[in-house]
Order: structure tokens, then C-alpha cells, then sequence
């Protein structure tokens, strides 16, 4: 009922996200029913931003292939509306740019013209709520909405980072928290109701099923105090203690290493009686067991009060969730491969904002400026290219001259004696050389590197 109010059946928005998740393994179809991977959605919730949207923009690309920079070019202009004509050309010259470099490489030298126009159209990046489409007269503007301009620059604030637990058991969690801590609730609670904020009930049912989940009672109590921002109420502590008893302090893994929780730490490892069985301690709390001894152990820790877990956690999980969890990781990593590869094509030189003629002020001149030849220039390359590049003139003993673009957008042409490929202090991969007309030996950043060829050495 709540999505019933953003999204109807059709809706091409609604019908990408459930391919989204489908796609990525959180979400699988099982008879007629769709049902929801945790182990998978727990994988999403703890990977890096930047890698979500890699994920989401590769997603994007099926749709409409490189939906990313087009969203890039937009925002460069500066929150304006951006005429449609200007976008089309821009969009159709990097079409054409991918198309000549796949025939290079490919030695398809056969023209593939049509007589037939080519017209590109914005209307995936509309409906997948990426752009906002106004209309002038017969022209069409697009500009960026809010939930792009979040992806391409995340905020810096952290939004709400608590909830408000009530004496009734009820969590008011306002809907600018994060992803990971609203899972974290509805493992423990009920959704009542969405909306700005959202509803959860707990109860004794919820209860039990988090910690058949893997929860403990004292995980429990902390992540409500800790979360809550009035704490937890005592009723809540004293009913919550009764309904979690003295369950799962203490748990057997399949590789016979035992996990005690950290308020338990101390009192284990003081009493003369279990020390014995821990035949080696990794961690404060994790300790390697006899496995020839385990009911004579759980014998002993019932004597001093302790009761363990009646479960025990068997490692490989469920095969099925690792190869779920082991797909996520995959097209991670491919999604990353391919969204460094464009960065490697882009080039500062080659579009300018302001030949997307934003509306307020904008009015493009007379004359159009006319592209000096480059004649005499090294090639552009990509960053990949360039690390060929690199280490070809390092092993052959050459020279490199490269056009090389600074801090401040300055572009040099320069003569370098390679020495070798590093990392600096911010995990940026540079070219270490020796500039030959300076005989100075500097640092060059390669994603800097806009053109280079080797040379013999002098």
C-alpha cells in the first residue's frame, strides 16, 4: 500500500529496481513468491559507497550506456537546465567514439551509415528518476534531480544516526538513517508502518527469531542503548531480559573454535576449571576447544553458571548464499574494471560546460571557435595504455614524451627518462622520472597523463 503511492504496476522506475536486486542476488524469485537473500543484502549494506555505485550505474548502462557521464556533463553545467539539442550532439560524438574505437580494434574498416538519422532520447534517464524533463517552446531542458546529484556527490553529513525507543516497545526511526541500522531494527522488530518515520514493534516473537538469526541477549541490550536516543527504557530492559534468558552466551563453531561474548570474557578466563579446555586463544573471546572434550566442557560452564548456545554455527555457510554472496563480490569487481576504464577515455579537453549552453545568461556566439590541429602531439591514450606504455620504455631503455595536464588545467609537453611505477601516499598510481630539459627527478600522476609515445633515448 505504501509503494502503491510512488510507483504503479507499470512503472519503469519500480520494474528497475526489482531487476536491480534480482540481478545482484538479494532478491530471488522461489515458486511465485519473491523472497529476500540476507546474506547477500547484508554483503550490499557493508560495501563501500563508491563501489554501490559502480554497481548501480553498470545497471544503468543496459538502458542506457554511458548514463554516467551523461549525468557527469549535466552537473559540470552547475544545477542549470540544459537544452536537449547540445546533449544529443555530445551524447551522439561519444557514441560514434566508442563505435570507431571497438571497429579499430576489431580492423572493421566498413562503413556502417544508414540514411537514416540517428535520434537519442533522454526518456530511460526521466523514468529512471535521473533527470527532470521541462519544455520550452519546441525545445526540451533536462537538469539533474535531487537523488542524482546524491549519487554522483554523496553529502558529508551523516543524517540521523539514532532512533527513539518508547516505553510501549515501539522505534520511531526517521526515514534519513542508514540502510544498515534500519536492517539491523527490522531483525529485532516488526514494521507497523512507512512513512517519514518509520514504525517497528517489538515483541517476543521478533525477539526470538533475531537470535535464531545469530543475535545474543547482551548484543542486543547494547544496540538498543547505544541506538536509542533516550536509552532503553527499564520496562523494555527488565521484559527483554525475561523473554532472551541466559541464551547464547557462549557458542560451538564447526572448526571447534569457541566465541565467548566480552562481558563473559573475564569470568572464563579467571576460572581454574575451563581453562583447560581452551587449548589456544586467538583473540580475547575466541579460543581453539579439545574436541574430544566438548560435553565435558559444557558440563563444567553449566556448574558455573554460563549456559551455551544450543546451536552450532557450521562453516561453509549455506552453499547457496556463498555463491549468492560470491556473484555480488564478482560483478563488484567488474563494475569497478569497467568505471575505471571510461574514467581512463575521459578528457578534459574534449567537452567543455560551457558548450552546453546553460539557459540563465547563456548566449552562445557568433563565430564558433575552430579546434587548433594537434599536429606534432603525442596520441591520447588510456591509463591502460599508458602503464604499457611506461613499462615498454623502461624495459627498451627510451624515452618518454608525454602532454602533461597540472593542478591547474595547465598542459606541458615534456621529455622524461622513466624509472618506474608507484603508489603515493593517496593510493594514486605515478610515474617516477627524471624531467630531462629540468634533470630533475619527479612524480607524475598517470590519470594526469593526457598523450604520450616513446622516443629513442638521447
Amino acid at each position: 500500500e505504501f509503494f502503491g503511492q510512488l510507483w504503479a504496476p507499470d512503472s519503469d522506475l519500480f520494474s528497475f529496481h526489482i531487476e536491480f536486486l534480482m540481478m545482484h542476488g538479494m532478491v530471488e524469485l522461489r515458486g511465485d513468491r519473491l523472497a529476500v537473500n540476507r546474506s547477500v543484502v547484508e554483503e550490499w549494506l557493508n560495501l563501500d559507497a563508491h563501489n554501490q555505485r559502480d554497481l548501480f550505474f553498470k545497471a544503468m548502462d543496459k538502458g542506457f550506456p554511458q548514463a554516467e557521464w551523461m549525468l557527469w556533463a549535466i552537473h559540470h553545467v552547475g544545477g542549470d537546465w540544459v537544452p536537449e539539442r547540445p546533449l544529443q550532439s555530445l551524447y551522439r560524438r561519444w557514441l560514434r567514439g566508442e563505435e570507431w574505437r571497438e571497429r579499430f580494434h576489431k580492423g572493421q574498416w566498413a562503413s556502417t551509415k544508414t540514411a537514416l538519422r540517428e535520434g537519442y532520447s533522454f526518456t530511460a534517464l526521466v523514468n529512471g528518476g535521473m533527470l527532470e524533463m521541462g519544455q520550452w517552446g519546441q525545445e526540451k531542458f533536462y537538469r539533474l534531480t535531487p537523488r542524482a546529484q546524491r549519487l554522483l556527490e554523496p553529502s558529508t553529513e551523516e543524517g540521523f544516526t539514532q532512533f527513539y525507543l518508547t516505553p510501549n516497545f515501539e522505534i520511531m526511526a526517521p526515514a534519513g538513517m542508514s540502510p544498515l541500522l534500519f536492517c539491523r531494527i527490522g531483525e529485532l522488530a516488526e514494521l507497523v508502518s512507512c512513512d517519514r518515520a518509520n514504525t517497528y514493534r517489538i515483541t517476543e516473537v521478533t525477539i526470538e527469531r533475531a537470535m535464531e538469526k545469530g543475535w545474543r541477549r547482551d548484543d542486543i541490550l547494547e544496540f538498543l542503548q547505544q541506538n536509542s536516543q533516550i536509552g532503553l527504557p527499564e520496562n523494555v530492559d527488565q521484559t527483554l531480559r525475561g523473554w532472551m534468558g541466559h541464551h547464547g552466551d557462549v557458542e560451538f563453531h564447526d572448526v571447534l573454535l569457541l566465541t565467548i561474548h566480552r562481558s563473559q570474557v573475564r569470568r572464563v578466563e579467571g576460572d581454574r576449571r575451563l581453562k583447560p579446555f581452551l587449548l589456544h586463544r586467538f583473540v580475547p573471546g575466541m579460543y581453539a576447544v579439545d574436541r574430544a572434550r566438548v560435553d565435558e566442557f559444557n558440563a563444567i560452564l553449566s556448574e558455573v553458571g554460563i549456559s551455551p548456545n544450543q546451536q552450532v554455527r557450521k562453516y561453509p555457510d549455506d552453499p547457496q548464499q556463498i555463491e549468492a554472496r560470491k556473484r555480488l563480490l564478482d560483478l563488484v569487481h567488474e563494475a569497478r574494471h569497467d568505471r575505471e576504464d571510461l574514467v581512463a577515455r575521459d578528457q578534459a579537453a574534449d567537452t567543455h560546460p560551457s558548450q552546453l549552453h546553460p539557459v540563465p545568461g547563456s548566449s552562445p556566439s557568433g563565430r564558433k571557435k575552430r579546434r587548433k590541429k594537434n599536429d606534432g602531439l603525442p596520441p591520447r591514450r588510456s591509463v591502460t595504455e599508458i602503464r604499457d606504455l611506461c613499462e615498454q620504455a623502461m624495459a627498451t631503455n627510451k624515452d618518454l614524451q608525454m602532454l602533461y595536464v597540472t593542478r591547474s588545467q595547465e598542459r606541458k609537453l615534456i621529455q622524461v627518462a622513466p624509472e618506474r611505477l608507484a603508489l603515493n601516499h593517496l593510493g594514486q598510481q605515478v610515474l617516477v622520472a627524471r624531467d630531462i630539459e629540468k634533470d630533475q627527478r619527479l612524480s607524475y600522476q598517470v590519470m594526469q597523463i593526457e598523450r604520450m609515445k616513446t622516443i629513442e633515448r638521447r
